[in-house]
């Protein structure tokens, strides 16, 4: 993976001249990377995230690349007050709608350690990004999550009060959602001619063209 070399490079190199200058200590510290193999599936990456705040006490976590699993470090890293590195996430959800959603292609999850370091995060540029691209990345990432028949993830974008139609109870729903899911071998869901419509200042009404194929 580029990014894990890349990463990995920068640390031999600069623990090859003795690390990174701490002021509190007054010397230099060097830099432990921990990496993890989360399968690129979102469940694993979440546990993951949170293991490496809870067991490895890093001091500052690296997204995985792409939009897919850097969602699902935005909460927890907000959760737990920590600097969140992101490289090459460009999901405009991330500042609208927390979502937990579907792996993509097979990454790492990445971190940075520096032993007992304590040092404020730099200050991060907010970015310019619209609504209506917030509402379709988030619409595509339910889509995605079809796709990869994870259905904790797919599930994560139906809200508590979500009423299922047919008189179906909301359990109903569920087991029937989840055999959908994952009894086929393999999904694939690609939605087009996306159109969003605003309802008042937090709704929107979204109406699209879905292609479904499966096995």
């Amino acid at each position: 993976m580029p990014v894990h070399t890349g990463l990995r490079r920068g640390v031999e190199k600069r623990n090859a001249g003795g690390g990174v200058y701490v002021k509190p200590h007054d010397k230099k510290t060097p830099i432990k990377l921990v990496a993890y193999d989360d399968q690129s599936n979102t469940a694993t990456a979440a546990t993951l995230y949170n293991q490496l705040i809870t067991q490895d006490k890093v001091d500052i976590l690296v997204a995985d690349s792409g939009s897919v699993l850097t969602s699902v470090a935005v909460p927890i890293a907000r959760e737990h007050k920590m600097l969140l590195i992101d490289q090459t996430g460009t999901g405009a959800a991330f500042a609208f709608i927390p979502v937990s959603i579907a792996a993509g292609r097979r990454f790492r999850t990445l971190s940075c350690h520096t032993p007992a370091v304590t040092a404020a995060p730099p200050q991060l540029r907010t970015p310019v990004i619209s609504k209506d691209q917030a509402i379709q990345d988030t619409v595509l990432a339910w889509a995605q999550a079809w796709s990869d028949k994870d259905y904790a993830a797919y599930s994560s974008f139906y809200a508590e009060s979500y009423q299922p139609r047919a008189g179906r109870s909301r359990a109903q729903w569920e087991a029937l959602r989840r055999q959908r899911l994952e009894r086929p071998k393999w999904i694939k869901v690609v939605l087009s001619d996306i159109r969003i419509k605003p309802i008042g200042t937090n709704e929107a009404h979204v109406t699209f063209i879905p292609d479904y194929a499966s096995n």
